[in-house]
Formats: structure tokens, sequence, C-alpha cells
């Protein structure tokens, strides 16, 4: 009975354990003129992770972020203040060769008529 317990117990763990690593999520950081840090310029992530943008020098200060082409996001295509401000990743992306496995081209800015910058999101499997 013990057994039986403790290995229910570790299934749960390990389900888990994976279903928040699948969850998780990444900062992307925009300067004041716009751009995306360049540690940031070409973010890797995989399916099912959550991307989340803000201004680098204050979390209250605008920002916008539109996909040129296809988009890897769930919510859509243009992220910002009064709109979706989160991307979960869902391109299709599992093995080496799937359609959704390419870098996906952004524009980064301060606001919608602003200059824009061309960072990308990169999905790998």
């Amino acid at each position: 009975m013990r057994r039986a317990y403790f290995g229910g117990l570790t299934a749960l763990l390990l389900f888990s354990t994976s279903s928040a690593y699948a969850q998780k999520s990444t900062q992307l950081h925009i300067d004041d003129g716009g751009r995306v840090l360049a540690k940031h310029e070409h973010h890797h992530t995989k399916f099912g992770r959550k991307i989340t943008w803000m201004r680098h020098t204050g979390s209250a200060k605008p920002w916008f972020v539109k996909f040129t082409g296809d988009s890897p996001c769930a919510e859509g295509k243009e992220f910002g203040p009064g709109l979706a401000r989160t991307c979960t990743i869902n391109a299709s992306c599992r093995k080496k060769g799937d359609p959704g496995c390419k870098a996906y081209p952004y524009q980064s800015a301060t606001s919608s008529t602003s200059e824009p910058h061309d960072p990308e999101v990169i999905v790998d499997p």
C-alpha cells in the first residue's frame, strides 16, 4: 500500500515539474528607444513557453510589439498596454523540420507610431 502511494506521489510530482517547465515565462526588455535589449534580440524559445515584454526602465512605461509575418503566439500578432501583454508560443515545433521551427521577426517600439526595430523570436524543438 505504501509503495503504491509513493509511486502515485512521484508521478504527480514529475507531472507538476514538467508542466511548470513547459509554462516557463521569459521577460524581454525594451529600452527607452524602443529596441529590445541586445541580449534579447534573438530569443530562442519552445512550444508552450510564455514571453512577456516590458520596458527596461519601468514596467509602467509604454511599449509596443508587432509580428511582421506569422506569429508564434496564441494571443495574436500585436502586444502592448491595452493589448495582450503575454505571448504563449503555440507554433508547431515538436521536431526539426516542422514548419513552426523558424525565426519569427517582429517590430518593437515604445508605441505603435514610434520608430520600429527588428528583433526576432526563434522557436526551437
